[in-house]
């Protein structure tokens, strides 16, 4: 399906098989990868599955970080999230069994 939207739109996007490797090396689970991108869990397994397209400023970024190593961390920190601050911020709405948000609310 992804295949045949990816060809109708005429729009590069990353593979699954890609997507799956660059979230592997970057030591990301199913639902740190939605966190760090702001996508839902279901998101990221569309598209791990190749259901949902992986749209390209998702796939350049994942490659970039790869690129030059890197980390999801300093990433956050290099556009101004304090992770620190984020992880408080959720344990004290959500409780201690919540996973840290990085965007939204």
């Amino acid at each position: 399906m992804a295949r045949k939207q990816r060809e109708r739109r005429g729009v590069w996007a990353m593979r699954p098989a890609r997507f799956m490797v660059l979230l592997d090396k970057l030591g990301f689970t199913q639902r740190a990868a939605a966190r760090f991108l702001g996508k839902s869990d279901r998101t990221v397994r569309s598209m791990k599955s190749g259901d949902a397209l992986v749209d390209p400023a998702t796939g350049m970024l994942l490659e970039v970080l790869i690129k030059y190593k890197i980390k999801p961390e300093k990433a956050l920190e290099l556009i101004g999230v304090d992770v620190e601050a984020a992880e408080k911020k959720t344990l004290e709405r959500l409780g201690p069994h919540a996973a840290p948000r990085f965007y939204g609310s």
